[in-house]
């Protein structure tokens, strides 16, 4: 189960391979390929299929399943980085066989005959540390020359599991939203992963519920709604959170002084940052930035 860095397209779905890309203008049109997840380390470049078009940031991934044909455009001032997984055909279903198979017929029958792909949500889907922390060890593995090996395969192999945990979750959130047939159920949620995306892109600035819901094609208090009982916070909550874990990376990489990081982490009063932060973590800023010092 070798990986491959960078193979030509022809080679893609014979084995697991990453592409990386980095550059100001790119295009691809309706290219039918394997299973496969899209991210961006840095700028946006935006995806598109026949379940709508996806515009990726860092942060967020987007799964393509097998032989959906799907158009790539990047058009920007600065450098987009990107960092694609091609999934060998198989390799997703044989290791979700492994997850929800008895142990017994595992012995019995190692090597079943092929099932039919899975088929995974297409969405622009906000991570919650479940699929981009196994991608940004891939990316530091290929970094650092070892891309090949033991080691990258079980990357993939964690990597696949990750997304079928993924996969899991959005099926149970949308299990969970007020709508009879499966297919209103998927549409509504992908169209409230568009408007977190949105939220979360803008969370250093003044993200609105009206421009979150413009988003999602949704009414703003649809969106809020639905939002709420899909992903178990209000969009406000879910802006607060994400500002306090930026101004939590901030405090522990920078020296940025703590009116600063509250500016850059989109809080507008020191105070009400200073009590949040505390709330949430336990500890000041200040005394925060250095209980980690004295860790490191």
């Amino acid at each position: 189960m070798a990986v491959l860095v960078n193979p030509p397209a022809s080679r893609l779905g014979e084995q697991t391979a990453i592409l990386t890309g980095k550059g100001q203008r790119y295009l691809v049109r309706d290219f039918p390929g394997p299973l496969s997840i899209k991210s961006v380390r840095r700028g946006e470049a935006l995806w598109e299929t026949s379940r709508g078009r996806f515009a990726l940031r860092p942060g967020s991934y987007l799964v393509v399943n097998e032989g959906h044909p799907y158009s790539l455009t990047i058009e920007s001032r600065a450098p987009v980085e990107t960092f694609c997984v091609f999934f060998r055909r198989g390799l997703v279903e044989e290791t979700l066989r492994s997850l929800v198979t008895p142990e017994p017929r595992l012995l019995d029958d190692p090597d079943p005959p092929p099932r039919r792909a899975a088929d995974f949500l297409e969405a622009a889907r906000r991570d919650e540390g479940r699929v981009l922390p196994h991608l940004d060890r891939m990316r530091a593995a290929i970094a650092n020359g070892e891309a090949g090996g033991l080691a990258m395969e079980q990357r993939v192999l964690a990597l696949a599991a990750a997304l079928l945990s993924a996969q899991t979750d959005a099926e149970r959130r949308m299990a969970g939203l007020p709508a009879r047939r499966a297919t209103t159920r998927e549409e509504l949620f992908r169209r409230l992963e568009r408007g977190r995306e949105l939220l979360a892109s803008e969370v250093s600035g003044r993200p609105t519920l009206d421009r979150a819901a413009k988003a999602a094609c949704l009414s703003p208090y649809h969106f809020h709604r639905a939002f709420t009982r899909a992903f178990g916070e209000t969009p406000h909550r879910f802006v607060t959170r994400l500002r306090l874990e930026r101004a939590r990376d901030l405090l522990r990489s920078t020296d940025a002084p703590v009116t600063a990081v509250c500016l850059e982490s989109g809080f507008e009063s020191l105070g009400s940052f200073v009590t949040l932060f505390g709330k949430t973590f336990g500890l000041s800023p200040r005394r925060y930035r250095l209980a980690g010092k004295k860790q490191a």
